[in-house]
C-alpha cells in the first residue's frame, strides 16, 4: 500500500459543549465553525456539524467528526474518525460522500487516512492521505 497526501484540512472549532460523563467516557461536542482545504482538493469547511468526542482518560479519546466542505460550489460530507492517544501520532479515518452526479463522486468510493499535525482549542490541521495499491 502506498500513500500520497491528497489535501490538507485547517479546522475552526468553537466552544465545546459538555454533555458530561457518560459510561463511555466524559462526552463532548466540538462544533465546527469554519476553515480552509488545501490540495488536490479545495475549497472551505463550512460552518456546521462538530466533533462528537468520548474521552476515556487523560491520555485515551475519541473522536467522530462529521461535516460539510464546499469545493467549486459543490458539498462533500465528511465523516472522520480517530482513536487518541496523547503520547503517540494521532490518525484518522476519512470517508467522503459526493453527489453521484457531481464533480467529485469518486471520492465515494476511494480510501483516505489523515494525520492530525497540529490542534488547540480552537482548530485542528489533519493532512489527508489517499491510500491506493499503487505509487
Amino acid at each position: 500500500m502506498h500513500r500520497k497526501l491528497f489535501a490538507t484540512l485547517d479546522i475552526d472549532l468553537g466552544p465545546r459543549l459538555n454533555v458530561g460523563q457518560t459510561e463511555q467516557g466524559f462526552f463532548k461536542i466540538i462544533p465546527i465553525t469554519g476553515g480552509t482545504v488545501t490540495g488536490k482538493l479545495t475549497g472551505r469547511v463550512l460552518p456546521f456539524g462538530g466533533d462528537f468526542n468520548h474521552k476515556y482518560d487523560s491520555r485515551f479519546s475519541r473522536a467522530h467528526a462529521r461535516y460539510l466542505i464546499e469545493c467549486n460550489d459543490e458539498l462533500i460530507y465528511v465523516d472522520n474518525e480517530a482513536n487518541i492517544d496523547k503520547k503517540k501520532d494521532s490518525f484518522t479515518h476519512l470517508h467522503f460522500i459526493s453527489g453521484k452526479n457531481g464533480n467529485f463522486s469518486d471520492l465515494n468510493y476511494r480510501t483516505f487516512n489523515g494525520k492530525i499535525v497540529d490542534g488547540n482549542d480552537t482548530h485542528v490541521l489533519i493532512e489527508v492521505y489517499e491510500v491506493t495499491d499503487h505509487a
